[in-house]
């Protein structure tokens, strides 16, 4: 093995055991050097010891952290309330606002440890996600959790089956939507799978019961190269509506048919970002000859950020559209159809494929209780939470 191995992967080694040396100190020993240390070069074990239960564990990059982050601050509220039910070490927290009150739940204690002494301010459970109760509580609920894992849990889930078992993408995705408050935020990064394995449309129907479909974007395969895996991944941000919404059907039955979504749902973003800055083997791929370190996120981060450039980007026929399928199959989905292959011809090689899937309509209002609301503003979603939310 010792021949085969990576210079990479030695050092991953070789610093993961340094991090664990220093756990064996007490936490007020350890020196900031030592502190630095922990946060910045413990990467877990994910295709260094294989793929256990426990050892599985593929930190997100730094700059998907950051990309998800710039995103979603500037749409929390002051002192924003913030859940990582699979914290890991606290890779996506990095750079949350600095006002949250942050809770981190994770299973492996040298993780727990770990964030205890790099992150006082945080709360730290060492329990499992699948014993977390803390319903309608949290602003956002943020997280990379294990994929198409088995997991057993003593708690009711409306997924779990008569044997207390769950697979993990469908109980961290209902665990998220009972612990948002109306209102709040979820962003989770998943398998691709999540938009159409048929074994999975249970909490796609969960999810289109509950929540507005914010955006799905694509990373690809070599996403997690860095951590030892190439998997194409999807991150989904959802934003859960409040229980007294109804579901209404869409303004244009002609190009949409007769789905129904809950009301407020907008444009749903899509976005395919086909370089992630570097490839399988972890080597640079810029975009930008004159900056090397400006990747597709960066370029989609100032799109997101600027609503005049993104909002008015013509939407698109969505995929489910195209199909003879339930609705709430395909609320998650892109990266295909006829929307999809529009956007991918119109854009440079170089650049992420960027589009809205239409969903209640083309800008037609919708009454409700005597209010007309537009099926192409993002805010409406704001305006039905002020008037409709439970008051906690």
């Amino acid at each position: 093995m010792e021949e085969t191995m990576g210079k990479e992967t030695r050092e991953r080694i070789i610093n993961n055991n340094r991090c664990l040396d220093i756990l064996t100190k007490d936490k007020e020993n350890i020196t900031e050097d030592e502190r630095a240390f922990l946060k910045k070069e413990y990467t877990g074990w994910g295709s260094v010891l294989g793929n256990t239960v426990g050892l599985a564990q593929f930190f997100t990059p730094d700059h998907v952290c950051k990309f998800i982050a710039e995103y979603l601050n500037p749409r929390l509220p002051e002192n924003p309330k913030v859940l990582e039910p699979s914290a890991g070490v606290g890779a996506l927290l990095n750079y949350i606002r600095e006002d949250a009150e942050i809770t981190c739940v994770e299973v492996e204690p040298s993780q727990c440890k770990i964030l205890e002494y790099t992150e006082p301010s945080y709360e730290v459970l060492n329990i499992s996600a699948g014993e977390f109760d803390r319903p309608n509580y949290y602003d956002l609920v943020i997280g990379n959790p294990p994929f198409n894992l088995t997991i057993e849990t003593q708690k009711e889930w409306s997924l779990r089956k008569k044997n207390g078992k769950i697979n993990s993408d469908e109980l961290f995705l209902e665990l998220a939507i009972q612990s948002a408050k109306e209102g709040g935020y979820i962003a989770f990064i998943l398998p691709q799978s999540i938009n159409y394995k048929d074994s999975l449309k249970g909490i796609r129907k969960l999810i289109y019961d509950t929540c507005w479909c914010i955006a799905n974007i694509s990373l690809p395969s070599e996403t997690f190269a860095r951590s030892g895996t190439n998997i194409p991944v999807t991150l989904l941000i959802l934003r859960k509506a409040p229980k007294a919404l109804p579901k209404v059907k869409t303004t244009n039955p002609k190009e949409l048919g007769d789905a129904e979504f809950i009301l407020g749902q907008p444009p749903v973003i899509s976005i395919d970002i086909t370089n992630i800055g570097y490839d399988k083997k972890g080597k640079l791929t810029p975009i930008d000859k004159d900056d090397e370190e400006f990747t597709q996120l960066d370029y989609v981060s100032d799109c997101l950020n600027d609503d005049l450039v993104f909002e008015n980007i013509c939407p698109e026929q969505p995929e489910w559209s195209e199909r003879d399928k339930p609705i709430h199959n395909f609320i998650c989905t892109g990266q295909a159809g006829l929307a999809y292959n529009y956007a991918r011809n119109g854009t440079h090689e170089l650049m992420p494929v960027m589009y809205n899937q239409l969903t209640l309509g083309r800008g037609c209002e919708i009454e409700f209780e005597g209010i007309e609301y537009s099926t192409m503003d993002w805010n409406v979603m704001n305006e039905l939470i002020e008037k409709y939310k439970e008051k906690n």
